[in-house]
């Protein structure tokens, strides 16, 4: 499902995404939360159905990155209602992947102040991880200094070029160890003014 915003200057990518037979669900453009909370209603979510969220400017989520993240969360044992592979820093920026429960979104759309716990979906979530306990998939090894995500046009310039190389070598879907093998092989760089922070 893409959800996305009522801005007319999301109708093309709204059109796009009909156009690939995905459901899609159009909602606030400040309050991602409640967008989120509203889709997941939409779609009939309920209690402990399980939510996952991979967000549009990280275009590179590994589908057995994500799958792993919902198993962790099914598998926890400690009632765990929220995992990632992000709250440590060791996946590129940019491969990040959540799963939690509609119950858990739902608590936090109905509490969730103003602010940031309203612009992004789960800092509520985060931020007590007293009432949302987690579960958390990290890498063995640390690919922290890789930046995936597109936020600058740098990032695109980027992903651009390994996209060029990825169809070179594959087709989709392209998996973390593909891309990381890609961009040493071919030794990618970022341009020199590049932000390659988190």
């Amino acid at each position: 499902m893409l959800a996305t915003t009522v801005s007319p200057t999301d109708d093309p990518l709204a059109a796009y995404a009909t156009g690939q037979s995905w459901h899609v669900f159009r909602g606030s453009e400040q309050d991602v939360l409640d967008r989120y909370y509203q889709a997941a209603r939409w779609a009939d979510c309920a209690g402990s159905d399980i939510i996952v969220r991979v967000t549009g400017d990280d275009i590179l989520a590994d589908p057995e990155i994500v799958d792993r993240v919902v198993d962790l969360l099914l598998a926890d044992r400690n009632g765990a209602v929220h995992a990632s592979n992000n709250r440590t820093a060791r996946f590129p920026y940019g491969a990040d992947v959540e799963a939690f429960t509609f119950g858990a979104l739902e608590q936090a759309w109905r509490e969730a102040g103003q602010g940031e716990e309203r612009e992004h979906v789960t800092p509520f979530i985060r931020n007590h991880p007293e009432r949302f306990p987690y579960a958390e998939l990290t890498s063995p090894e640390d690919l922290s200094h890789i930046r995936l995500s597109i936020d600058y046009l740098e990032d695109l310039e980027f992903n651009r070029a390994l996209f060029e190389r990825l169809y070179q070598e594959m087709q989709p879907p392209f998996h973390l160890h593909d891309v990381v093998r890609c961009i040493e092989r071919y030794e990618l760089r970022y341009p020199a003014a590049a932000r390659v922070g988190r």
